[in-house]
């Protein structure tokens, strides 16, 4: 599953940032106030897009159950993604708000 909040209007994203955990609040806020792609990428082998035309914060979630790695995803749509990726964060414990914010800005 991915969810591509890219194109979401202005009061989606109000409720969005109102009701998001604390880590995901920066990439929201890059969304509305910044006009960046943010996508979401949970586990599930399903092929996933990243908009190219803007900046795009992807976050690749594997922990919202059992921990896969690599393999609990699209290898191609990975692949293609990181070949573009010019910086990454990896946060191997609970949310860090800093870690996710930094790797935002």
């Amino acid at each position: 599953m991915f969810v591509d909040w890219t194109t979401a209007e202005r009061p989606m994203l109000d409720a969005a940032i109102s009701r998001a955990p604390a880590h995901l609040r920066p990439a929201f806020l890059a969304v509305r106030d910044h006009g960046c792609a943010f996508v979401f990428v949970a586990q599930g082998c399903v092929a996933f897009t990243v908009p190219r035309d803007r900046p795009a914060v992807v976050l690749i979630g594997d922990d919202l159950a059992t921990s896969f790695g690599p393999r609990g995803f699209d290898r191609a749509s990975l692949r293609r993604h990181l070949s573009t990726c010019r910086a990454a964060a990896v946060c191997a414990s609970e949310p860090v708000v800093s870690i996710y914010a930094e790797a935002v800005n």
